[in-house]
């Protein structure tokens, strides 16, 4: 028979009805922790087809069978038949692959279960200075589960906390007996008979694969399983504490954290946002690889991170649990390191998902998220969950947060600011301001836009972490401005400072905002930098977007690009999850500096060839610093541990730390282009607009100091400090094959915000003759 090509839907990474289906009345109740009566989705499907064995061994039984007394011309016919269907290898287009098919499906095997601890989550509670939560999932309810934790690695001494309990149904892939998943595809033949295989056969580079086109074909069976919550609490605050967690013969491999300090000790944390591994690539391209290797080179570089951030978007599904276990079981080493915080995501709201992977706390309706608030040594952190987005009476435009979320943060940050915390971190997932479409897009963010900006400005919140947008983003520090274009301005009132080695720090009433582009191969161009013909060709819900309005939104980014190009942002906002180009940040805060250093790394994880860690490259570097700021004192500093340096270099003669970089390896390849004035902003649209991007951003490259440690983690010493990265990044970037005519169209375009040809501070007097980095500055507080 003569093979189909098909028609494949993308599967929404919100409704996955094509996979669930409708759920039963014992299903609901075993959601509950009830008893369930509910098989398997196979044995509750129609019986299948029955199919013919493989082709090579029906032939030969064909030509042994011998004619039984039941024998009928029309058994004869179907015999034929049933041989000439065989004789034909059966394959199927599967975006760039032929793959063999079968008429019978694989033999569905049960979902593997066990008691050991499994998607482990050491989380941040409300008093981070004398609690800590975890969660973990496990087969069975068993009796002694429990946590201990003590402030010795043989866990002698160990505090014994017991755990809660519920039973919960979680939704599996089906798999074959090799634990491949199984596709089917429907229509193959004239007939409408269904085909299948499974992805084991799926190669890296299929790119219509990576992109989702054939996710609909994959089935769910439901499992039984038990979630296990405990909370150690009267810990010592500003202490490191170790812990193993489970029941009897069924304990975790150690873990450890740290409590907050109780009183303003500086703190370091990073953070790293959608990671968002799709189940349909966990055979193909494992994307969970490079969500949980970008943690791990996050907490290298860091050395002595007190906690990670995780900006939403853990998953891609997550109604499908095999994203979870792939995500949390491949990052359980970073996981095992170092306390989380993990905000919402729009993916990780399937039911009550987020609050069942994760032990936080609930301040309002456990479906699609939470939002809460912790102090950190001195500095307030806010968690948002912009997934608050239900039509109702209390939100009846269905902004991305509720009048209810709004008014809490409004309390929350005013008595932060009134206990006189030195930072202001509000972090959620849904940008305000980003480089790519969803920012000015998305209908529940533009109706809550007007208001979230205005209490952020209000309470002078220091600074905004997002994701959603997968694009590298950093905002000049913006206020609040209803009468203009995205309702934000640049805060002129800014006060540059200068140190004795050339690093600048920036005294401002504005709030930076940041997205550290994404941790996962799922990345987004950064549409806003291209052409508005580009814009409209691509977002054709953004066509209202004027020129007048596209420069000026420009000018409100210090930094806006995709260092990962893809061949697919020529008609797309999105790649085909195919990037090896991952982001994330490390924030070093003190009592008076909060410094942010974003970091780079590229290469295929999957590749056995690569390095376990891949090198990180610094590429942007900020100083937010408040009133408490001393210049004076910073520079007497200085002086001293340089003298103290050269004193040691004397001592040491001939040592090297690091390696100089050469230039080839320090640019990251991007050729160098002149910005042009486009984008410069329009002044009389605000009063309090600032368009000089000197500003807020370096124009010097000066060698700074004392920013690297000799004795930090063995990765920082191979830390490159990247020269600009952003030759040609505020314009569209080139896809293979264009021509250099058209990529000076589209730079004519670009906004002069000083991301572009400026120079950059060396950072780390260790580090001198690595590279350029930016450097910005801080933050005056209004108390």
């Amino acid at each position: 028979m003569a093979n189909r090509k098909y028609k494949h839907l993308f599967l929404s990474g919100l409704i996955t009805v094509s996979l669930l289906g409708a759920y039963s009345q014992s299903t609901l109740a075993a959601e509950e922790g009830l008893p369930s009566q509910t098989t398997t989705a196979a044995s509750q499907a129609a019986p299948a087809e029955q199919a013919p064995a493989p082709a090579e061994d029906q032939g030969q039984a064909a030509a042994d069978a011998e004619p039984t007394a039941e024998a009928t011309p029309e058994a004869d016919q179907a015999a034929e038949d049933q041989a000439d269907q065989a004789a034909e290898e059966l394959t199927a287009q599967v975006g760039n692959q032929e793959v063999a098919v079968s008429y019978e499906k694989p033999e569905v095997a049960p979902v593997e279960q066990s008691n050991d601890p499994d998607r482990i989550a050491t989380t941040i509670p409300s008093d981070p200075s004398s609690e800590m939560a975890f969660n973990w999932y496990t087969k069975d309810a068993l009796e002694d589960a429990h946590v201990i934790v003590s402030e010795h690695e043989d866990l002698s001494d160990g505090k014994r906390f017991e755990a809660q309990q519920k039973g919960t149904q979680t939704n599996h892939l089906e798999r074959d007996q090799d634990g491949n998943v199984i596709y089917e595809l429907a229509d193959y033949d004239e007939e409408g008979r269904s085909v299948y295989f499974t992805d084991d056969v799926i190669a890296q580079d299929n790119h219509d694969w990576t992109g989702g086109a054939y996710s609909d074909g994959a089935s769910l069976q439901p499992v039984m399983e038990t979630i296990n919550k405990a909370k150690a609490t009267g810990l010592k605050a500003n202490t490191t504490y170790y812990y193993r967690l489970g029941a009897t013969g069924h304990m975790s491999p150690l873990g450890t954290f740290k409590t907050a300090a109780a009183g303003q000790d500086p703190f370091k944390f990073v953070h790293y946002t959608d990671t968002q591994n799709a189940f349909w690539n966990e055979n193909a391209r494992n994307e969970a690889a490079f969500g949980a290797q970008t943690l791990n080179e996050a907490l290298a570089v860091a050395g002595d991170a007190d906690f990670a951030l995780h900006t939403g978007d853990i998953v891609e599904v997550s109604a499908v649990e095999d994203e979870w276990k792939d995500i949390m079981n491949q990052s359980q080493a970073g996981y095992l390191n170092v306390a989380h915080t993990f905000v919402p995501g729009n993916h990780d709201t399937y039911k009550t998902s987020y609050v069942d992977h994760l032990n936080v706390p609930i301040t309002n309706s456990e479906d699609a998220g939470t939002y809460y608030s912790y102090d950190y040594n001195g500095s307030h952190f806010v968690v948002l969950n912009t997934n608050d987005n239900q039509k109702d009476a209390d939100n009846p435009n269905g902004a991305a947060l509720s009048n209810e979320q709004l008014s809490w943060l409004d309390n929350d940050l005013a008595d932060a600011r009134q206990r006189g915390v030195n930072w202001l971190v509000v972090t959620y997932h849904k940008p305000l301001y980003s480089s790519s479409y969803h920012s000015l897009q998305d209908a529940d963010v533009q109706a809550v836009r007007e208001d979230l900006i205005t209490i952020l400005d209000k309470h002078d919140v220091d600074l905004v972490l997002n994701g959603h947008d997968h694009v590298l983003t950093t905002t000049k520090p913006l206020v609040a401005n209803i009468d203009v274009f995205s309702d934000g301005a640049v805060d002129k009132q800014s006060d540059l400072l200068t140190d004795d080695q050339g690093r600048e720090f920036l005294m401002t009433d504005g709030t930076m905002f940041v997205i550290p582009n994404a941790a996962g191969t799922k990345l987004y161009d950064d549409i806003y930098n291209a052409p508005l013909e580009h814009i409209h060709k691509v977002r054709p819900k953004l066509s209202h977007m004027t020129q007048e309005d596209l420069d000026y939104y420009r000018s409100l980014f210090d930094r806006s690009d995709q260092p990962g190009d893809s061949p697919y942002f020529e008609n797309s906002h999105s790649n085909n999850r195919e990037s090896s180009t991952q982001n994330f940040g490390v924030y070093t805060v003190t009592p008076d500096e909060l410094r942010i250093d974003l970091y780079q790394v590229e290469g295929n994880v999957l590749d056995a060839e690569t390095p376990e860690l891949r090198q990180p490259k610094l590429i942007a570097s900020y100083s937010l610093i408040n009133d408490q700021f001393d210049l004076a004192a910073h520079n007497a500093d200085l002086a001293e541990n340089n003298q103290a340096g050269n004193e040691e270099a004397g001592n040491q003669e001939g040592d090297q730390v690091v390696p100089p970089v050469k230039d080839e390896e320090a640019n990251t390849g991007k050729e160098e282009t002149p910005k042009g004035d486009a984008g410069k902003e329009d002044t009389n649209k605000a009063d309090n607009t600032d368009t000089d991007p000197e500003a807020t951003v370096s124009g010097k490259a000066e060698e700074a100091g004392n920013h690297a440690k000799a004795d930090q983690d063995p990765v920082v010493a191979v830390v490159e400090a990247a020269k600009a990265d952003q030759a040609d990044k505020g314009g569209h970037k080139e896809t293979a094959g264009e021509k250099q005519a058209d990529k000076e169209v589209k730079a004519s375009s670009l906004p002069a915000t000083g991301q572009e040809a400026t120079p950059l501070t060396v950072v780390g007097s260790l580090l001198a003759g690595l590279g350029l980095i930016f450097t910005f500055a801080g933050k005056k507080k209004v108390k």
